[in-house]
């Protein structure tokens, strides 16, 4: 197998020509309109002075033309960096100064556009002025640069190189087979790391991908039976936002679709409630970082019912160890920090030495998710480091509380934070969505009988909306500033 994703690509273009590339419900391209619309932009850039790894930022709306750029980029031997079109101003500034990319495809809201020329007849592929050409000799090798925020907004680049991204993509293949007759919906920003490598596996396999702007719980099942979508790469806030539109419905049947649930923690209500309401459907489960080339663990098809509530067992070529907050490894069911060992791990954090030396514990990866060990020899997620609620002498993790509350009749969505106490430190506050009017006499009542007393949150709060990030996550921080002042 090839060891660049470019080469993939390249193999993949020659042998499906014909076969239907990229669809939307208003454009398609083959294989070859897609290596010639590719390989056009593509010599614009090289034409233009595009050296060998050489970030090149390509602004994403989930359109064709982003997964074309993407394509373009990597034929170049340039380094792919994903923006979203609608990134704030400070952000498209840092990320430019960290990459010093001189070139960007496509326009963002917020960009300083005076700062840039246009290199091609249609402005699409534009050039910093007055920007001299530089040596990337320290990008030697890499693919990515995935821009994810940290706890404090600020951007972190992940640079992920070629040889551990086919490797990823092939280990993924083994286990979940991508095939030419596949048609593969992406509703997943381009921006994710989730998204990038379902779409770029799918490329590399001649399967369709069907490309959605953006996620519609009530038009999902008509793309479904009109494209004849078989794979559907999701986070399970899509699949709780498809079970609350289709709730009236007893069953949804249709031909049958690998759900790949990956992102976020998929909670065993969620799950089991899905399968039941699309009864012909399958689902596996994703767990993985950017910084790890995702898909660590795999919950594999066909094997939910039996090992629902976990993340599956590893990948081939990923090692893992829990350990407590003194480095020590866990009891037996014990909860610790998960740290996995892989030879798809990212090259570095970009421009932050700091940061890529404190992710490490020797040749393990910090992953700052809490798990534990079960005795059927899978692993499930509990929580976040940086999520848990200290309420006294208790450790509380919110996706135990999550979980717990999604199985409420009439609450669609539910979010844990800590807020603040003068007696414990901090204490639990639930957010939820509901069209219902719940007593929070309810709601306790409810939740002693599946948690620990004082696990049952002290505080209930229904809110219009739970905050969303851009790929689909819950943002406990955006909850935070929205819903609670103290």
């Amino acid at each position: 197998m090839a060891d660049r994703i470019d080469a993939l690509l390249v193999e993949s273009f020659g042998a499906h020509k014909d076969r239907l590339a990229i669809v939307t419900p208003d454009f398609q391209c083959t294989y070859e309109e897609l290596n010639q619309r590719a390989s056009e932009i593509s010599k614009i850039l090289l034409n233009s002075g595009l050296q060998d790894n050489e970030p090149v930022i390509i602004v994403t709306e989930n359109r064709p033309e982003n997964l074309i750029d993407i394509v373009a980029v990597l034929l170049s031997r340039g380094v792919v960096v994903p923006l979203d079109k609608n990134a704030p101003g400070d952000n498209i500034d840092t990320i430019f100064a960290m990459t010093k990319a001189r070139f960007i495809l496509g326009e963002p809201l917020n960009l300083n556009a005076p700062d840039f020329e246009s290199i091609d007849d249609g402005g699409h592929v534009r050039r910093k002025k007055d920007k001299e050409a530089q040596v990337f000799d320290h990008l030697a090798g890499a693919a990515l640069i995935v821009f994810t925020s940290g706890t404090t907004g600020a951007p972190k680049g992940v640079v992920m190189s070629h040889k551990g991204y086919c490797k990823k993509l092939e280990r993924i293949h083994s286990l979940t087979p991508f095939k030419t007759d596949d048609v593969v919906l992406i509703a997943l920003k381009l921006t994710f790391s989730f998204g990038q490598w379902s779409s770029l596996i799918s490329l590399w396999r001649g399967s369709t991908i069907l490309l959605l702007p953006k996620f519609a719980a009530d038009e999902i099942v008509g793309f479904v039976e009109k494209y004849g979508v078989t794979k559907f790469p999701i986070v399970p806030s899509m699949m709780r936002m498809m079970l609350h539109h289709y709730g009236s419905q007893e069953t949804i049947s249709y031909a049958p679709v690998l759900y790949m649930a990956g992102g976020e923690v998929l909670p065993e209500y969620t799950g089991r409630t899905f399968l039941e309401k699309f009864p012909e459907a399958d689902l596996c489960d994703i767990y993985g970082l950017t910084e790890t080339n995702s898909a660590d663990f795999v919950l594999m098809p066909g094997e939910y019912d039996r090992y629902a509530d976990s993340i599956g067992r590893p990948t081939p070529g990923v090692e893992y160890k829990i350990v407590k907050s003194d480095g020590q490894l866990v009891s037996a069911g014990e909860s610790g920090e998960l740290q996995i060992k892989t030879e798809h791990i990212m090259m570095f954090y970009l421009d932050r030495p700091d940061l890529t030396l404190a992710a490490f514990n020797g040749e393990f990866f910090k992953t700052g998710d809490l798990a534990y060990q079960r005795p059927d020899g899978c692993v499930s997620i509990s929580g976040r480091l940086k999520d848990e609620i200290h309420r006294g002498g208790n450790k509380i993790s919110p996706a135990e509380i999550e979980g717990v509350y999604l199985k409420f009749p009439t609450i669609r969505l539910a979010a844990c934070i800590a807020v603040k106490d003068d007696l414990y430190g901090e204490k639990t506050m639930l957010a939820f969505e509901s069209d219902a009017s719940i007593s929070d006499a309810d709601l306790s009542d409810f939740g002693i009988k599946y948690l620990a007393k004082y696990k049952v949150p002290d505080v209930f709060k229904r809110v219009e909306s739970i905050p969303l990030g851009k790929t689909g996550k819950l943002d406990r921080a955006s909850l935070r500033l929205k819903y609670y002042n103290g």
